[in-house]
């Protein structure tokens, strides 16, 4: 059989699956005796090149501009602070945006690029109070929200770390608000 033909149902039963038309136990068969039993993973992408990487390090890159161009704009005291929400909030949709494309898989990427959108909305977020809410327990309610939603998506992705960050960081405010 062709390399090309071989391809093609490689990537049909990683599309099995995926979308869980098979079970698990009988895609594994398959793609053993189809990829001669090498992962179906490295018999996948043998023929395509590395080119999923670099896509997700390009995400990232930009990703890391945009955070470091929401710094940049929220520094900027002689903006309108019209501009400067509307940037905001478009920055925010464009980190969304990229976080949705590089969760596909669980890899490195997807953590790096969720905590780049969490640390865009919590400086997003607080920004905005600050702009609009002109009490000290205003913002520090709104940065415990923030640490909640983190807790929150911690739990529905099952990331320890970021459960035990979120935590310390509630005690920490928490401990703050009351001492300040």
């Amino acid at each position: 059989m062709s390399n090309q033909r071989i391809q093609i149902i490689i990537q049909e039963i990683n599309y099995w699956k995926e979308h869980k038309i098979l079970p698990d136990m009988y895609c594994d068969f398959l793609l053993a005796l189809y990829t001669k039993g090498e992962s179906g993973t490295e018999a996948s992408t043998k023929g395509k090149g590395d080119t999923t990487g670099l896509f997700s390090i390009l995400q990232l890159t930009i990703q890391f501009f945009i955070l470091l161009s929401v710094v940049v704009v929220i520094n900027m005291q002689h903006m309108s602070h019209s501009f400067q929400f509307i940037f905001l909030f478009l920055s925010f949709l464009g980190m969304l945006w990229l976080f949705k494309l590089l969760s596909k898989n669980r890899d490195i990427y997807f953590h790096l690029s969720l905590t780049i959108l969490l640390v865009d909305f919590f400086l997003v977020t607080v920004f905005l109070g600050n702009q609009y809410i002109h009490s000290e327990w205003g913002s520090s309610i709104i940065v415990i929200f923030n640490f909640i939603c983190w807790l929150f998506i911690g739990y529905k992705y099952k990331l320890k770390y970021l459960q035990i960050i979120t935590i310390f960081l509630l005690i920490f405010t928490t401990f703050y608000m009351f001492l300040s």
